[in-house]
């Protein structure tokens, strides 16, 4: 049975709840199926050195900052406390794992 004249946007109707214009997929596995995909899968290697680019990112992001509080707020230094950063850490991790799931 026919649903429909053709396949043109025009003539189909669009009642995706009608299940009589639905036509059946008949599919022979064995025929039509493609069989199971035999790939090699490699992983490259890490190329980053982790260590020096948190270096970075942080000095980086210290001299943004730096110069915000400068140009914006007038704050002539910023002093940067290691024992604060180390309390924070356990915080901002947490943060990060939260927004990455």
């Amino acid at each position: 049975r026919r649903c429909q004249p053709d396949t043109s946007a025009a003539t189909t109707r669009f009642h995706l709840s009608d299940a009589s214009l639905w036509r059946e997929l008949r599919v022979d596995p064995e025929q039509e199926m493609p069989g199971p995909l035999m790939m090699e899968l490699r992983s490259m290697p890490n190329t980053l050195d982790c260590p020096a680019a948190e270096e970075t990112m942080e000095t980086e992001l210290r001299a943004a900052l730096e110069r915000f509080r400068w140009d914006a707020l007038g704050v002539p230094q910023t002093k940067w406390s290691a024992r604060l950063s180390y309390l924070l850490m356990p915080a901002l991790s947490a943060y990060e794992q939260e927004m990455a799931t």
